[in-house]
């Protein structure tokens, strides 16, 4: 599922289920990569500038290019060049120079100065690197050149490229990734056809979303739970128009649900409701969008069940919260949004799995489920309340 803060409404949509490992783990690549042709990373004190949360790990870019990675490591998702789990973070090995990152289930990329790099789990070709064998370290997406934007959906990734047009690859059993037939797509499919002037992308659990020029949103992929807002629940591999919305600025998806944000810092749902995902106080599945009542919202992440929102340096969350991850000290699943305890002063907020992390300009907090270390506060123990990571 792409990160979101004031100054930069990259989304990555995080995806949810958990799947079966790959059967084979590709062994570290560790040669240093080439050399940068691009400028040189500005100097100063290195910030952190984004997080990216998978199904059970977390990754974070920093202003030199680099990234560190931390929480379960089974399928090489944390690019260390090992297959075990860190409660503390790690350097992603070999890559240099990213911009901007994303991350799926049990994978995540990057978009750098020399292309898109992938790592982890690649059962389904997620990695885009021609395979289907799993990565501890970063391998390069085939055939793409001048990508401005990536998104990372549970097992299918997409990218945008300067000339607007739209390349997927992984699996496409529902038409997550457009009409290219069902199955794997180890590196990218022919551009999507049917899509005009797209000015961000967001990716589910099988489903795919875009905002269009003229603000509209059009959605394709699987759509049983009315995830793709056209008022059905028939999957489509082609987009279809979302019902009723205009001048939309941020979309974020999550397993079987969509929400965007439009230009007055509205918030509007649709899709699975079964945890109060939509926020619009029931639990009752939508397949058109409903408003959520929130203040005017500068930033959206949605994790597999639960949707976070930044708002004046406030966080608020709802839908899911079996581990805690909507940060109200509670494990009650919330129809509406609540407030996350004691944060202020947020710049960004990204949903997970089943963890959700927050920062400001100068510390991270994340809680919910720390199984695999996913929290990076050292320890495997749930916090139903921001916990700070070490760094």
């Amino acid at each position: 599922m792409a990160t979101i803060s004031r100054s930069s409404l990259v989304l990555l949509f995080v995806a949810a289920c958990t799947k079966p490992r790959a059967p084979d783990v590709a062994p570290p690549n560790l040669a240093p990569s080439a050399t940068s042709s691009a400028a040189p990373v500005a100097s100063g004190p290195v910030r952190l500038e984004q997080l990216s949360l998978g199904a059970r790990h977390t990754c974070a870019r920093y202003s030199d290019g680099h990234v560190e990675c931390w929480g379960e490591g089974n399928d090489g998702q944390l690019g260390d060049g090992a297959t075990k789990r860190r409660s503390a973070a790690a350097p992603v090995a070999s890559l240099t120079h990213a911009t901007t990152l994303c991350s799926g289930d049990m994978y995540s990329c990057a978009r750098t100065d020399q292309g898109v790099r992938c790592w982890g789990a690649n059962k389904s070709g997620q990695l885009g690197d021609g395979t289907l064998v799993s990565r501890p370290t970063p391998v390069a997406v085939l055939d793409l050149s001048d990508v401005v934007e990536i998104a990372c959906g549970d097992v299918h990734a997409c990218a945008r490229t300067r000339a607007g047009a739209v390349r997927c690859w992984g699996e496409n059993d529902h038409g997550s990734m457009g009409p290219g037939g069902a199955g794997q797509h180890p590196k990218p499919d022919s551009p999507l056809a049917d899509l005009d002037g797209v000015k961000q992308l967001a990716l589910g659990g099988a489903h795919s979303c875009a905002i269009v020029r003229d603000g509209s949103v059009r959605c394709w992929g699987k759509n049983d739970h009315g995830q793709l807002g056209d008022g059905t629940t028939n999957d489509s591999p082609s987009p279809r128009a979302v019902s009723g919305l205009a001048s939309v600025v941020q979309l974020a998806l999550s397993d079987r649900s969509s929400c965007a944000r439009t230009e007055d810092g509205g918030v509007w749902c649709w899709g699975g409701n079964k945890y109060g995902q939509l926020g619009d106080g029931t639990r009752e599945e939508k397949t058109k969008p409903v408003r959520v009542t929130l203040a005017p919202v500068d930033a959206l992440s949605g994790g597999d069940m639960h949707v976070c929102a930044l708002t004046k340096g406030a966080v608020w969350c709802w839908g899911n919260s079996d581990a805690g991850q909507l940060g109200d000290g509670e494990r009650t699943h919330r129809s509406a949004p609540v407030a996350v305890a004691s944060l202020s002063n947020i710049v960004e907020v990204t949903a997970g799995w089943s963890h959700t992390c927050a920062r400001t300009s100068e510390a991270v907090w994340c809680w919910g489920e720390n199984t695999h270390g996913q929290l990076g506060d050292g320890t495997t123990t749930m916090r139903l309340v921001p916990t700070p990571v070490a760094r």
